[in-house]
């Protein structure tokens, strides 16, 4: 799914318009359709809904949702920030349509007016949708400091069950890209983001990915022609997407056929990571996985993983490389590996036996700590960075310069991939993938309950494993990223995100 700008999504509903022969108010009450059914999915009835509405299409999104809603929740509250006079000819046409009964406050508002006696609370922020640029102006500034105010204030109080804020396409306040170094941000802080049709770029980058809690993509039946054919080296890997990458078996395959993975991890005291991303790439469907680890941690090895071949070093940590590099298609090293003057210097020798590697964890600090190694990355390798990682590498490449904002961030790992050739992983949410020629792909599956000691030990085997069974590196990170954040979201639906840990998401991966 492309992820196009605002300039590019206001042009394919134009597009939709004439293709289809329909009025903007049409394509409106379609996306507010839209939205009210996804916002009937996720609350019950009970809640009482209260919808702030700005002057734009984004608030003529909003009138028409409670228009809809009120047919369905008995307890509907809309807050206009502007008069008629204000507002956009659309906009205006379904304010003008709210039934004759419905309580309707303009902004200022008391507290108290709107959320008295309320057990359950929907806020449903309309007010500004993907055309901001710098901070909003009066009276969306009071508004959304409003609504961030009464989303604490009412979690805080005993006579009130529960507070949701759902913002329609964008958090308002939060603009289409990228935030700068500066530039500020105030805008509503949602628990739920309905981004129409496309998820927008800053929806997924930390700096202001934060105010969007959970995004949900509401499709309207945009142009297939005009996104078809609009240019954007951004995409979100959606449901599907991984799935088409994996390729076929053939009735009469058998393991020599599909691949061999070699993992090089663990040292002594840490072989937990050596297990978990042999575990991992025992489960990419690779045919053959050899785990190279101290020999005094085979015993543990061979219980966790019967499935793995197992290459011992004879030091308690890597030191040498295994006796025929000619049996292996793709290796992985670095998690649990030590930062050791032996072992850097077996991870160079290991950089120039002329396999695609999968980087990661200590691999990638003893490369930040030499940078001539970054110059010894193999053709078809991958870099798995944590936000640690990824400045310690950029600092060592860049000779000491550092990101400010996302904006710099994302061109630094577009000219350290260029410069590399590798594909580079940035870990976290939404994580994002970067190809050597500038594309950007971000992830739609995972959780915050991810965020535990191992669970990149599981990605680098997985990964290693798709890349041994002949997948393009871009692909192999996709799916890898995709079906690990996908185990993840399974593990969290089981024990909840608190209590998920690494082994959790390898025991759930399903490809």
């Amino acid at each position: 799914m492309k992820i196009l700008t605002g300039k590019d999504i206001r042009e394919a509903d134009l597009a939709t318009m004439r293709e289809e022969g329909i009025s903007s108010l049409d394509l409106m009450e379609r996306a507010a359709e839209a939205l009210t059914a996804e916002i009937c999915r996720s609350v019950s009835p009970d809640y009482s809904v209260v919808v702030f509405c700005g002057k734009g299409n984004n608030g003529g999104d909003g009138y028409a949702v409670a228009r809809l809603l009120s047919g369905k929740f008995r307890d509907i509250t809309v807050v206009s920030l502007f008069p008629a006079g204000e507002m956009t000819p659309e906009c205006r046409t379904n304010s003008e349509r709210l039934p004759s009964c419905m309580k309707i406050f303009r902004f200022p508002v008391q507290k108290e007016k709107i959320f008295f006696q309320k057990k359950k609370i929907l806020i449903v922020d309309a007010m500004l949708g993907t055309g901001v640029s710098g901070l909003p102006r009066e009276p969306v500034a009071s508004a959304a400091d409003f609504i961030n105010e009464c989303r604490e204030s009412l979690r805080k109080d005993p006579e009130t069950d529960d507070v949701k804020v759902f913002s329609i396409d964008l958090p308002s306040g939060l603009p289409t890209g990228p935030s700068s170094a500066g530039q500020g941000i105030l805008a509503v802080v949602a628990d739920r983001t309905l981004t129409i049709e496309f998820p927008k770029l800053s929806l997924l980058l930390p700096d202001t990915g934060k105010y969007a809690g959970r995004i949900s993509v509401v499709p309207i039946g945009l142009s297939r022609k005009f996104i078809g054919d609009c240019k954007s080296d951004c995409e979100y890997v959606e449901p599907g997407m991984a799935e088409r990458i994996l390729p076929e078996r053939n009735t009469f395959s058998h393991k020599g056929m599909a691949g061999h993975a070699l993992i090089v991890a663990g040292s002594s005291g840490m072989t937990g990571a050596a297990i978990l991303a042999t575990g991992a790439a025992l489960k990419s469907g690779c045919g053959l996985v050899t785990a190279h680890i101290p020999s005094g941690e085979r015993l543990a090895m061979h219980i966790s993983n019967p499935s793995a071949l197992v290459s011992p070093d004879r030091s308690p940590y890597f030191s040498e490389l295994p006796p025929d590099m000619s049996r292996y298609t793709a290796a992985g090293a670095g998690p649990g590996l030590g930062k050791s003057p032996e072992t850097a210097e077996a991870l160079r020798r290991l950089m120039t036996a002329g396999l695609p590697m999968v980087l990661d964890a200590d691999a990638l600090n003893i490369m930040a700590a030499k940078p001539e190694l970054l110059g010894m990355i193999p053709p078809g390798s991958v870099l798995t960075p944590h936000l640690g990682e990824l400045r310690r590498l950029l600092e060592s490449y860049g000779k000491g310069k550092s990101w400010k904002d996302d904006a710099e961030k994302i061109g630094l790992v577009r000219e350290f991939a260029a410069g590399t050739g590798a594909v580079v992983v940035v870990k976290g949410a939404h994580t994002m993938i970067c190809t050597p020629s500038g594309r950007l792909k971000f992830n739609s599956t995972g959780n915050p309950g991810m965020a535990k000691g191992g669970s990149g030990d599981v990605l680098t085997g997985l990964l290693t494993g798709l890349l041994a069974r002949g997948l393009s590196p871009e692909d192999a990170a996709v799916a890898a990223v995709y079906f690990h954040g996908a185990a993840g979201d399974r593990a969290a639906a089981s024990l909840g995100e608190e209590s998920v840990n690494a082994s959790d998401i390898l025991s759930r991966i399903r490809l």
